[in-house]
Parts: structure tokens; sequence; C-alpha cells
């Protein structure tokens, strides 16, 4: 069956990845000065490894923003980004001051992160997605941000490694939320810009304080005070969007793809 290629190939994506990422920071580690130079090369290689499968695969990355007209278009689109935006600027007001260079690496590898992650789930995989439930029912969009939320989430049991599986099942649930906004803004707005940034300013008060300031417990901390909103705005967002549809000739990622096909 197609849905079983598709998730085998998104399996395959996932384990490449880790590959990838492992590889790198084992021949690295001992070589650069900090982790985070480390880390940021891993995620630079996924970008190049994504680029590649999506060339393999024959898949177009979207990238240019739709033009927004009225409030309804700015409410679907730009209010989780800075809904996420504002927590995460809170959060980070709390955290001991660190110095410029320090700011720079990690708003560094939260970019090039959420570009190699978005690149992989929402570019790759979702794309695929699209091209195996687009027509099939009015709510074929559900269907295809669920299942890449579950791929999405389920790449998060490698962290059994270093923490209980309460907290890894706990962080699942915020990571299926967040996969729901992501992919509904890729599907929406047919660009990646929104869900690279969205993501980002997710990761970004994880990788200030867990990698620079070193307290490791405060990722799984936030993400339980997440989960629920992610969730709370993946739905709202249908909703709105079930409500009032938006102009699919202007938006919509499954236009773009079916187009090409």
């Amino acid at each position: 069956m197609r849905i079983i290629r598709v998730f085998s190939i998104s399996i395959f994506l996932l384990v490449a990845t880790f590959i990838i990422q492992g590889m790198t920071q084992y021949a690295l580690k001992p070589l650069l000065f900090s982790s985070l130079q480390v880390l940021f090369v891993a995620e630079i290689l996924t970008i190049i490894f994504a680029f590649v499968v999506g060339k393999w695969l024959k898949i177009n990355f979207y990238w240019q923003l739709p033009k927004f007209q009225n409030y309804h278009e700015y409410t679907v689109f730009v209010l989780p980004v800075l809904l996420v935006a504002a927590i995460s600027t809170i959060s980070i007001m709390t955290m001991p001051t660190i110095s410029i260079l320090q700011w720079l690496e990690g708003i560094l590898l939260v970019l090039s992160a959420a570009v190699a992650e978005e690149l992989i789930l929402r570019g790759v995989v979702l794309n695929l997605f699209v091209k195996l439930f687009s027509g099939t029912t009015k709510y074929a969009e559900v269907y295809m941000c669920i299942a890449t939320s579950i791929v999405f989430s389920s790449a998060h049991l490698m962290n059994l490694v270093h923490q209980s599986l309460f907290q890894t099942l706990d962080q699942m649930i915020g990571v299926f939320g967040l996969g729901m906004v992501l992919g509904m803004l890729y599907i929406r707005s047919g660009s990646l810009i929104l869900p690279i940034l969205l993501h980002s300013f997710f990761n970004l008060p994880g990788v200030v304080k867990g990698n620079l300031i070193g307290n490791t417990t405060y990722a799984s901390s936030i993400g339980r005070t997440l989960n629920m909103l992610y969730i709370a705005i993946a739905a709202s967002i249908y909703v709105i969007c079930y409500l009032k549809p938006l102009n699919r000739d202007k938006f919509n990622l499954i236009k773009r793809v079916k187009s090409r096909n």
C-alpha cells in the first residue's frame, strides 16, 4: 500500500538523519571548540541531506510567503508564531545574562535545527502525505497533519536513551500538538517560512538554558507547560479555517503539489 511506502520512507529519513548527526558529533567533538559548533555542523549536513532527498524524490520546497489581505489571514498564519515568540521571550527574560557570542551561537543552532527538521518533516514527509491523501476527503488536510505529526512525535522515542519513559511520552504529546500547528501552517500558507520561524522560537529557550547555561532539565519542564497550548492552538486554527475557509487559489500547498503532478 502507498501509505506503508510513505511511512517507510519517513522512517528511513529519520534513521538516516540520526546517523548523520550521530556520526558528525562523534567525529567532530574532539576537534571543535564547543558542543554548539558540533551540533551546528550536524544540522548543516542534515539540511544538505534534505535537499538531496528532495531532489531524489522530485519534491519542491516552497518558500514564498502569501500576501495577507485581512485579519482572518493574519489570525490563521501569524498569531501562532507570535504566541510562541511571546512565550519564548518571557522564558528567556528569566534567564541569567549570557554573552553576545553565546547568543549568536544559540540563534545559529536554533535556526539551523529548525530549517533541518522542517525540510525533512514538512518539506519532504508532509509533501509525500499530500500526494497520498489530497482529494480523498474534505478532511484530508487533517489526516496529512496527523500522519506527519505521528512521525514527528515518534522521532522523539530516541530520547529514551537519556530520560524516563514518562518524560518521553510527555514530550511526545507536546511535540504532536506542535507538529499539528507546523503542518497546518505549511499546508495553508504553502510556505516553509512560518513553520521554521515558529519552530525556532519553540526551540530557543531550551537551547539557551539547556546548551548555553547548562540547565538540562529546562526543556522538559517548559515542554509540560506548553503541551496543552499547542494542542489548543492547533484545534483553534482548524476551527477558524473551516468556519471561514481561506482562498484556496491564493494559498495552499495541496494545490501547488497537485499542479506539479
